[in-house]
């Protein structure tokens, strides 16, 4: 009999774990944790930080409990490992799936958070391919919250057999370092945008298109007429999107990057906006008129931000 279990158990997943698993005396201890490292966090300026971390796939309803409430603090956020899922299908629907999948249930308030790798999963560069490393990148650098980057996605590391040898090669990345087209110049100038610009760290996240090929969405803030348009083709083909039914947004858009570098700064128009399989597009756009307003059942923030221009002050409202 026992053999036969053996035979029938491949995965912990094949287990009833009722007894060991997401049990809700763990959220007892963790606000206890909380409450420790909230004693250690009165000096000006310092906050720890508590992410946990939990494994009740297809259970999204049990990760968030994870988060704090208002009246009982435990962690920052839970690790979302949803996108770890992206190669599964080369399909902006599919993307816009997995990335509704958590702001849909995250609760009103709280700050979201992704992860495209990690260490039980084959790294994202073997899994996708090559041509959509830069793109997811970009689609991990500019979604609203935390980017969490497993060592290597960096660079577009792909799965190797590591041997003492290899090592002191593999930490070898001068030519990534003076190649502005390659993945290592694109992280590192997607990761300084993010930092410098307001709307991509504190602003709305709004939906705004998906097909079979191409995920887009809009970074933009109350109170800023610029804004950002991203466009990621997830797609096998090149492919020409029409936004002309976007009212809120100009004619005329300009590429503040693409992860096809030689269409940096290229000049488009709202109702043709070409990408190639694998391509993503960070597109700068200024205009009076948000688009939140209108459409708030596809657009999500954590906690609305405003931004008074004479000042150059950006508040809570």
């Amino acid at each position: 009999m026992f053999n036969s279990l053996q035979e029938s158990v491949t995965s912990d997943e094949d287990l009833h774990r009722d007894y060991t698993t997401s049990q809700l005396g763990l959220h007892d201890l963790l606000r206890e944790w909380r409450a420790e490292m909230d004693a250690y966090s009165h000096e000006p300026g310092r906050y720890r930080l508590m992410v946990t971390e939990s494994y009740d796939y297809n259970e999204v309803e049990k990760t968030m409990m994870y988060y704090s409430t208002p009246l009982a603090k435990e962690s920052d956020f839970p690790f979302n490992f949803y996108l770890l899922d992206l190669p599964q299908n080369n399909s902006g629907l599919w993307v816009k799936q997995l990335v509704d999948l958590w702001m849909a249930n995250m609760p009103r308030g709280q700050w979201a958070n992704w992860v495209v790798g990690n260490h039980d999963k084959p790294r994202i560069a073997s899994t996708a391919g090559q041509t959509y490393v830069a793109l997811i990148n970009m689609l991990l650098l500019t979604l609203p919250g935390t980017p969490n980057t497993y060592y290597g996605e960096e660079l577009g590391m792909e799965n190797i057999n590591i041997t003492g040898s290899q090592d002191p090669a593999g930490k070898y990345n001068m030519v990534q370092k003076t190649d502005e087209g390659s993945v290592l110049a694109q992280y590192r100038f997607l990761s300084i945008l993010r930092q410098s610009e307001v709307p991509l760290y504190r602003g709305w996240f709004c939906y705004i298109y998906a097909d079979a090929d191409v995920f887009a969405y809009l970074r933009e803030l109350d109170g800023l007429d610029q804004a950002f348009l991203i466009v990621l083709n997830f797609g096998t083909k090149s492919k020409m999107t029409d936004l002309s039914a976007v009212s809120e947004l100009p004619q005329q858009l300009r590429v503040r990057m693409s992860t096809n570098r030689a269409n940096d700064g290229k000049l488009l128009q709202k109702s043709h906006i070409q990408t190639e399989a694998g391509e993503g597009l960070v597109i700068e756009y200024s205009s009076h008129t948000r688009f939140n307003p209108n459409h708030l059942d596809e657009c999500f923030i954590s906690e609305k931000a405003c931004y008074l221009k004479v000042l150059g002050l950006l508040y809570t409202c």
